[in-house]
């Protein structure tokens, strides 16, 4: 079915950190722990509100499938057939869920948002290793 023509229609909601629980980051390529909390409640709500559910992700196509799969485990028995896409390209939608995006309004302020998001990741992961050191970044004040 090729109803993925109109972006006024479709919904792109990322796959891991928003619908995949991706507690322990990437491990073996296979879907660890249970949805986030409201997360296959919401799929169905968007489905029902007529949207067309696209579920993006970075994962190669080659796990595609072990999505979509995981996704309709948990889909009560009378959604288990909705419509899903599961890709690694962006569509045009009405709307992106992404746990990593960064909402556009003007470039200073999106400059300010990536610095502290990087910021944040950094101090959340404990990553202070060679690519993080000061002298690897150029520092923007805005």
């Amino acid at each position: 079915m090729n109803f993925y023509k109109t972006k006024y229609k479709n919904i792109s909601i990322d796959f891991d950190g928003v619908i995949h629980g991706y507690s322990k980051g990437r491990q073996d390529g296979i879907p660890y722990d249970k949805p986030k909390e409201g997360a296959i409640e919401s799929l169905i709500e968007l489905y029902r509100m007529g949207l067309n559910i696209i579920i993006f992700t970075s994962r190669p196509e080659s796990e595609f499938q072990m999505v979509e799969d995981y996704i309709r485990h948990y889909l009560t028995d009378i959604y288990k057939n909705i419509p899903l896409l599961v890709t690694n390209k962006k569509h045009a939608c009405v709307a992106y869920i992404d746990d990593r995006a960064i909402h556009f309004t003007n470039w200073k302020q999106t400059m300010n948002d990536t610095v502290k998001q990087i910021d944040d990741y950094i101090k959340e992961h404990a990553i202070y290793g060679e690519m993080f050191k000061e002298d690897k970044w150029l520092i923007l004040n805005f």
